[in-house]
């Protein structure tokens, strides 16, 4: 066992510097916050620990949210909350319909399924929004007699959390907190996981050096931790693993020398969202500058005998005015109420956004169809192919995550069952759940209809196939649903010949002409 640190280093440490400079600048867009993105691109978020500029300095050519603001002027600033919409989207896409969880046994089973709608599934969409703006997400176990009967997953930014991998897996991880700021010393409190046995501490120490270790009941927050922990600082947790898994959002990275970490929707579209977000701010100052402005002759303002030298001002709702000798055309300026009204160029606004957004959306690896984005010829209602063309880029991007989210959900779930088991005494059994994802796009009722019937007519599946592939039964429940059909399936219809002609008849029948020709007449 490592432990947790026991000298006095810089926090967060250097290797975590980079990732949690991209941590910074993703969040600021998943937020939608004005003010962290102007902060963050103006490098007001000030230096990290070794020295590095946070902000556009970092970048190739300045982004337009680093700008410096006139202060004589009141600032446009608008901001398109796509970032926050790409996040969402991805999670739906994941989780808007929970997998299908299967255990070995019946007692398993149902305790996994009371996991689920306790607050696990909302877990899992919360985690994996995480992911797609951070680039993964830290999903860690806790358990609290006094709050719950079941464990408690909770999910944690990588922002939060100091990893170690090997191999490509995470084999230990510190998450930490800021718990309380007091007269320039910070306090944080360190939980730190390592194969059966979690450590916890609290530190003492400034903004950018952790400081020295103090004890837990110094602070109401971390108290409760001092009664938990043993002699060591540290509370068993009888597993043969981490109490917490990582799941990366997709891989490779483009921005991290750790191979383990995951890549953000984000990355390598930030200066896009930057100039849609100057596109939009552009219009509205467009809209702001093309307010119909009135021209005014000098004799036509008003002003107070008092105020003479503070100005002037003209009366709107005034509909008669003194009648002055003013000069011709010929002979001087025209004394009359001018209406100034620039033209607006919101279509050109308008159709740079909407490149810009279909770039950003395609750059992220998705779709527009998936965001309600109209597509030419996309009216009217179309079939779950139609329907899986249209969405490809985002059905495949969907396809890529799932492959990192099984194998830590069903690492998670194990992690879950043997807390449940040993801590609360449920009476499972800790197992390899089986995880399947139901499909994004579904089939509608009356296409599916359709297949049926044509495998049906063609006799191309068995009853028990087509009751299985119109899945209105569970699959249990197949052969009982088999079973009923062919009870009420009606009698086959006894077909009759039609009664035979008698022999004499046949003599008197003419035979008819052939077809196209004329029958000749009759003598």
């Amino acid at each position: 066992m490592t432990g947790l640190p026991s000298e006095d280093i810089a926090w967060p440490p250097a290797s975590c510097e980079k990732p949690y400079q991209r941590f910074t600048e993703w969040n600021a867009w998943w937020s939608g916050s004005i003010h962290q993105l102007s902060k963050v691109y103006s490098g007001q978020f000030g230096t990290a620990a070794s020295g590095a500029v946070l902000g556009s300095a970092r970048y190739d050519a300045p982004f337009w949210w680093g700008a410096p603001i006139d202060p004589t002027q009141v600032p446009i600033r608008e901001h398109v909350p796509l970032a926050g919409d790409i996040a969402a989207t991805s999670a739906n896409l994941l989780f808007a319909d929970p997998p299908a969880l299967k255990a070995e046994d019946d007692t398993t089973q149902q305790r996994i399924d009371d996991l689920m709608q306790e607050g696990l599934h909302a877990l899992l969409l919360e985690a994996a929004e995480i992911s797609a703006a951070f680039g993964g997400v830290f999903i860690k176990v806790d358990w609290d007699l006094d709050v719950a009967d079941t464990p408690v997953a909770q999910a944690i930014q990588p922002e939060k959390a100091v990893p170690e991998f090997q191999w490509g897996r995470l084999r230990a991880c510190t998450f930490w907190t800021e718990v309380a700021i007091e007269s320039g010393k910070v306090y944080r409190h360190l939980e730190r996981h390592e194969p059966g046995v979690v450590f916890h501490g609290l530190y003492e120490g400034t903004g950018q050096r952790l400081g020295h270790r103090v004890p837990l009941e110094t602070l109401p927050d971390t108290e409760p931790y001092a009664r938990a922990v043993n002699g060591d600082g540290a509370i068993p947790t009888g597993l043969p693993r981490l109490a917490c898994v990582y799941v990366p959002n997709m891989r490779p990275s483009r921005f991290f020398k750790e191979p383990a970490l995951g890549r953000s929707d984000y990355a390598g579209v930030e200066k896009l969202m930057d100039s849609l977000d100057m596109t939009l701010s552009a219009l509205m100052r467009d809209i702001q500058l093309g307010k119909a402005r009135l021209i005014v002759p000098q004799d036509f303002l008003m002003q107070a005998q008092d105020e003479r030298g503070k100005g002037a001002w003209f009366d709107l709702e005034a509909s008669v005015f003194t009648p002055l000798d003013v000069l011709t055309d010929a002979g001087g300026l025209r004394q009359e109420i001018t209406m100034v009204q620039p033209n607006l160029r919101y279509q050109e606004h308008l159709g740079t956004a909407g490149d810009l957004i279909q770039q950003v959306i395609r750059g992220a690896g998705y779709s527009a169809q998936t965001f309600g984005l109209a597509q030419e010829g996309s009216n009217g209602q179309k079939t779950a192919t139609e329907v899986n063309a249209r969405e490809r880029a985002s059905l495949s991007t969907r396809g890529k995550k799932i492959l990192y989210w099984i194998p830590q959900l069903r690492e998670l779930l194990e992690i879950l069952l043997t807390i449940d088991a040993r801590i609360f005494h449920s009476g499972v059994k800790p197992q390899r759940i089986e995880i399947t994802f139901p499909d994004a796009v579904q089939t509608d009722q009356l296409t599916l209809a359709q297949t049926v019937q044509a495998f049906k007519a063609a006799g191309a599946a068995s009853l028990q196939t087509l009751v299985r592939l119109a899945g209105l039964v569970p699959d249990d429940q197949v052969d009982e649903e088999v079973t009923r059909i062919q009870g009420e399936a009606p009698e086959p219809a006894q077909l009759t010949q039609p009664p035979e002609q008698d022999s004499e008849d046949e003599g008197d029948t003419e035979t008819p002409p052939e077809r196209g020709r004329t029958a000749p007449p009759t003598t």
